[in-house]
């Protein structure tokens, strides 16, 4: 039988016992342990905390010691294998040391010592013969205007003005895509009406326009599953013959 891992604070009613880093990134393990979802926004809600403050637990803290990734609806997850059971304390006494933290409120310099008991706690318990580097993914406000005005204009499949580095351009925007750890929006280019990518750090705002356009979303997910990289031609794919010496052909 699967035994549930779950974590205790003080007042589970009060989210402010969950505003301590240290307590908040057991309780986030024990989540990916149970491979219960959440995306960045809803961990912040939940903890009250900021979206960047969950992305930088996730990406500098819980990330140098487990592989965590995304899943296809932006959810984090642990990799398949990864449990909370290659850690020195089993899952009661993690509990224990969560509800012992929840009670030290008003400790000074709490943070400064929460990476040092971070290693010594997650430290594996057994020699792992693998090594996953984790991507460095830019950080994106997923609150900020920009990515909102963005998100309401791919649901509502709107016409934008993008106001950028390169000038004004009308697009058809449809997915917000991340390409070696750097965010872009994919767009159609309402003068040579081909789809491209667009920086989002490199768009300064944008304007909703009122007209619309139609697309199916079956063909913007085969264009994105056909695509590997930021550079890209209508998402097209290509067959390529490699030749081989025969003495390494295998």
């Amino acid at each position: 039988m699967e035994k549930k891992v779950e974590f205790i604070t003080s007042d589970t009613k009060k989210p402010a016992s969950k505003d301590k880093t240290l307590t908040r990134l057991i309780d986030i393990l024990a989540k990916l342990t149970n491979d219960e979802r959440y995306d960045a926004k809803e961990l912040s809600t939940e903890y009250g905390v900021g979206v960047r403050s969950i992305q930088k637990d996730i990406k500098e803290r819980l990330g140098y010691f487990f592989p965590i990734e995304k899943d296809s609806c932006g959810k984090y997850k642990f990799m398949d294998g990864t449990t909370l059971s290659k850690s020195y304390l089993n899952p009661d006494e993690m509990m224990l040391i969560s509800l012992a933290l929840s009670q030290f409120k008003d400790v000074s310099d709490f943070n400064k010592i929460t990476d040092s008991t971070l290693k010594k706690l997650l430290n594996p318990a057994t020699f792992n013969p693998y090594y996953i580097k984790q991507e460095d993914i830019e950080d994106i406000d997923i609150d900020s205007t920009l990515v909102e005005s963005l998100e309401l204009a791919i649901k509502e499949q709107k016409h934008i003005k993008i106001i950028g580095i390169r000038g004004d351009i009308v697009v058809e925007p449809y997915k917000i895509v991340a390409y070696d750890g750097i965010w872009y929006l994919v767009a159609k280019d309402e003068v040579d009406q081909k789809t491209k990518t667009f920086m989002l750090s490199r768009i300064s705002h944008i304007q909703l326009l009122p007209n619309r356009y139609k697309v199916a979303q079956q063909k913007i997910q085969k264009l994105l599953d056909n695509t590997h990289s930021a550079w890209f031609q209508e998402g097209q794919c290509y067959k390529v013959t490699v030749k081989v010496y025969p003495n390494i052909a295998h």
